[in-house]
């Protein structure tokens, strides 16, 4: 039987982790405030591009159709300009991480591996934060 090409991504156990790595060294740590802090200085809320609009929109549908409630989490990347929908409501909630100063701890070179990636404290804070948001979320009226 042929491997399937999304076996590796999957991570050794084929349960979706992947050991990502160890946090930044003193140098990377420091690279990474430095180009963060730009990052920070430049952002400013932004159009989500139409195509990829139509496609969340097109996903929400799809995954209500099934009986299910959508919602979208925007994972604690580099990237800290805001995006957002041109048409009103957004397709489903969001549960947005992207957010240096909402969330400075996982924003803790201690945490991260590179500029995308957490180490496994950092996936744990963040899945911490991720249930905590979806609690908080299932509360409201």
């Amino acid at each position: 039987m042929r491997a399937l090409e999304s076996d590796p991504k999957l991570g050794p156990k084929g349960d979706g982790y992947r050991f990502a790595g160890v946090a930044m060294s003193p140098e990377r740590a420091e690279n990474f405030r430095r180009k963060l802090a730009k990052e920070i200085s430049v952002s400013r809320p932004e159009f989500i591009d139409p195509y990829a609009e139509s496609a969340y929109r097109d996903c929400a549908a799809k995954i209500r159709h099934l009986g299910a409630a959508p919602i979208f989490v925007v994972a604690p990347s580099f990237f800290q300009s805001p995006m957002r929908f041109r048409e009103s409501p957004p397709p489903a909630p969001l549960f947005v991480f992207n957010d240096c100063k909402t969330y400075p701890q996982l924003y803790d070179t201690k945490v991260r591996v590179d500029e995308q990636h957490l180490t496994n404290e950092g996936a744990a804070e963040f899945t911490r934060l991720l249930a905590l948001e979806f609690v908080s979320f299932t509360r409201r009226p």
